[in-house]
């Protein structure tokens, strides 16, 4: 609804920042590594129950000596009952990220049939793959295993073998990675995008999430890759698998979108909401959109503030604007115009120029703050440099009544204002 002097609009508009994973969150892997040796240390006193404890939360987060280790411990028995099918699950995961040991262990359990059917051609693979490695040990079970199997049966674990790629998790890949990553990050913001995209290339394809998440926003946007939404899915998917909030809500954007693949609401609700969860605020201001248009979801008004607020609350701008309409007219959460003057406020102080026209219009009309001309006049003028047409209509209003002394005023404030980041 508009009007001359309009009391709001409620926007809805996507707020998607192509390089939203940009600066990079990602833990430390020397704190893994500090934190694994306290797993050690515990182990070699006899304390069990506490390394079983450090082992178990690095594993989950994708620690490779640790998922070693606790594979050993349900292998062994020890604190954890014997479980051979759970032995298997961290052998692989470990192994799949290149772990020796792992690849050595898990080739002996799909020899012996141990938490797994038995499986010499598998076997063969995980020996092979350690024995590359150097592993003098894997060797000799390789040989003995291709004793027992036909000449068809080796070649396809050697295939399978040349075919194998590590899957590298942030919380193995250690501070050389990170280096590598930051390294990408500056060429980026220097504007050497080549050299940014096969830097990214090179850690994405090891399965570095924060890369995968990059490259796939070089293939959406076309900087430094050729523009191609089909092969940014597919590393923002990569990424997405993994956990990694950014791809997620930039899946969920790619979806809605219908970029890359048939649009699709529902499946970007899910993958706003798993990014929403991790408390990443563009999704929580993308969840709430959906909510207040009822795309993949029913419209739900307090479901939409609901999501706005936790956005707002982490400084996103657009959220603090919508909720904000919200709280204005009284959808989704009661009306209250002075908590909807305040986060205006909050989000014109950060530049958004819709929310800079709405503040001038309470100021204007005293709605919710005390009427200030000054106000009115300076904030629908800053509107207006930010490209806000009808910010003009509103500030010439407000000039019929204001002296020359507060227009002068008015104007010194806009030429003196800086966004608040």
């Amino acid at each position: 609804m508009r009007s001359k002097w309009r009391s709001a609009i409620f926007a809805v508009a996507l707020g998607f920042i192509p390089w939203a994973a940009l600066p990079l969150r990602a833990e430390t892997a020397t704190n893994y590594q500090a934190e694994f040796q306290t797993g050690q240390d515990a182990l070699d006193r006899g304390d069990f129950r506490t390394a079983y404890r450090v082992f178990r939360t690095l594993a989950e987060k994708g620690f490779a000596k640790a998922q070693y280790d606790l594979a050993l411990m349900y292998r062994k028995g020890k604190i954890v009952p014997q479980n051979n099918a759970e032995a298997v699950k961290w052998f692989r995961r470990a192994a799949s990220q290149g772990h020796v040991q792992a690849q050595v262990n898990l080739g002996k359990m799909y020899l012996q049939g141990r938490g797994v059917p038995e499986n010499y051609v598998l076997a063969h693979k995980w020996f092979n793959l350690a024995a590359a490695r150097g592993d003098i040990d894997s060797r000799k079970l390789r040989d003995g295993v291709a004793g027992k199997m036909t000449p068809s049966l080796i070649a396809e674990a050697q295939r399978l073998a040349s075919q194998w790629k590590p899957k590298l998790s942030p919380a193995t890949m250690g501070a050389g990675f990170q280096a590598n990553f930051q390294a990408a990050m500056g060429d980026y913001r220097r504007g050497n995008y080549s050299a940014a995209f096969w830097k990214f290339l090179l850690l994405a394809e090891q399965g570095y999430a924060a890369a995968e998440n990059n490259l796939g926003a070089m293939y959406e946007s076309g900087i430094g890759a050729r523009k191609d939404p089909g092969e940014a899915m597919k590393w923002y998917r990569k990424a997405a698998e993994q956990g990694y909030a950014a791809a997620q809500n930039n899946l969920g954007v790619m979806f809605e979108r219908g970029q890359g693949v048939q649009p699709d609401n529902s499946e970007a609700v899910k993958w706003y909401r798993k990014a929403a969860e991790q408390g990443y605020d563009l999704a929580q201001y993308n969840l709430g959109v959906v909510y207040a248009e009822g795309k993949g979801v029913s419209e739900d008004p307090v479901q939409a503030m609901r999501w706005y607020r936790k956005a707002a609350e982490q400084g996103n701008r657009r959220a603090q604007n919508n909720l904000a309409e919200g709280y204005a007219l009284g959808i989704g959460v009661k009306q209250d115009r002075a908590r909807a003057g305040e986060l205006y406020r909050k989000a014109a102080e950060q530049g958004l120029a819709q929310a800079q026209l709405s503040l001038a219009i309470i100021y204007g009309k005293g709605v919710g703050v005390e009427r200030d001309d000054v106000r009115a006049h300076m904030w629908s003028t800053i509107s207006m440099a930010n490209g806000i047409a009808e910010a003009q209509e509103v500030r010439d209003i407000v000039a019929q009544r204001m002296t020359i002394k507060q227009i002068e005023k008015a104007q010194l404030l806009a030429a003196e204002w800086k966004p608040r980041r």
